[in-house]
């Protein structure tokens, strides 16, 4: 599957299609009638298959699907890596919220949270192994 690299021109997902593309991200590929299937999964009251096919073809109009036909089938996937999406979504709160501060993103992430110590010890962990990374990749090894 080809990927675009900087999708900074991509318009924000609302939360109806923060869950479509999440699906999509989590099955590669997908078309409307399995969407659907998964995103009524886990609802009361079951969406349209006419709802879900007006959201995909949003969200590729907005360029965060492509499609293609196979077999007389729609199949859509991502036009960028979840991994990329999120951390350009991220970046922009920073730099918007937080006047560009990491300190402050976290400290905010944490102030009045229900966090976990099992999570906080694999946040120490993460950042000892980026701190070791950073050192490492600088000639600045012990």
């Amino acid at each position: 599957m080809k990927r675009i690299t900087n999708n900074k021109h991509l318009p924000r997902l609302t939360p109806a299609e923060f869950e479509i593309m999440n699906i999509v991200w989590a099955k590669g590929e997908a078309t409307v009638g399995e969407i659907l299937d998964a995103v009524n999964a886990s609802r009361k009251e079951q969406l349209r298959r006419a709802t879900i096919r007006v959201q995909v073809v949003r969200l590729e109009k907005k360029g965060w699907l492509k499609v293609e036909k196979l077999n007389n089938l729609l199949y859509y996937s991502a036009t960028t890596a979840k991994a990329e999406a999120s951390h350009h979504m991220i970046n922009e709160i920073r730099t918007k919220a937080f006047q560009g501060s990491y300190f402050e993103l976290v400290k905010t992430l944490f102030k009045n949270s229900d966090v976990s110590s099992t999570e906080i010890e694999k946040i120490r962990d993460f950042i000892s192994r980026q701190r070791e990374e950073s050192n490492n990749s600088n000639g600045n090894a012990e």
